[in-house]
């Protein structure tokens, strides 16, 4: 699982038993200027479609991440299960947290 600097990922990781968490800039929020959209965009993509591990890729990022990623929005604590392509990815699914 990797994650934003700047969520709770560690918190709800230990949780829910997930494992793991690396936290990494690639998944920074670039809101108001505070990251390099293209270069997060951009490396997240790439992370993506580089997945050779053993089950699901897990990535914990922002809004706007989500939505440079996947050209649309996304609610609070939507989640969206994407899957690689050949040239990039696409949107399989959404599962939205009960009560969100």
């Amino acid at each position: 699982m990797y994650s934003s600097r700047w969520c709770r990922a560690l918190d709800t990781a230990e949780l829910m038993a997930l494992g793991p968490v690396t936290l990494t800039p690639w998944l920074d929020s670039f809101f108001r200027g505070r990251g390099d959209q293209e270069f997060i965009t951009q490396t997240a993509q790439e992370q993506i479609a580089a997945w050779q591990g053993s089950g699901n890729l897990l990535l914990v990022t922002h809004q706007v991440n989500i939505t440079a990623l996947i050209g649309g929005g996304v609610g609070s604590g939507e989640m969206i299960v994407v899957r690689p392509t050949d040239d990039s990815f696409r949107v399989v699914g959404r599962v939205r947290i009960s009560g969100q």
